[in-house]
């Protein structure tokens, strides 16, 4: 290969398609914020997700078979579980809910 092949890349976005997801919790917003609240408590990340006025957090599906792997090649991603906001749009919060408690 020349210098010059090397320097060439393909770059290809590829956009989801489609998401399954199989278990899924409504809450209110205030359900949902103690939940991030608590999650946060733990150290452990927390990724939220924002879609057409919904917030939620979704836990992935571990790929373990050829399925899986090949359909989410295709665009299709699989989640274990979400829990939704679906009111996040109209109503605001106030951030208290960052506060940690003073336990700890």
């Amino acid at each position: 290969m020349s210098n010059k092949e090397l320097g060439k890349i393909e770059i290809i976005v590829s956009p989801i398609k489609r998401i399954v997801v199989f278990e899924s919790t409504e809450l209110s917003i205030e359900e949902f914020f103690e939940r991030i609240r608590l999650m946060a408590m733990t150290g452990q990340p927390i990724a939220l997700n924002w879609s057409e006025g919904m917030v939620f957090i979704a836990s992935p599906y571990q790929p373990d078979s050829d399925v899986i792997i090949e359909q989410t090649l295709k665009g299709t991603i699989f989640w274990g579980g979400a829990h939704i906001c679906l009111n996040a749009k109209v109503r605001t919060y106030q951030k208290t809910w960052w506060k940690r408690s003073s336990n700890n």
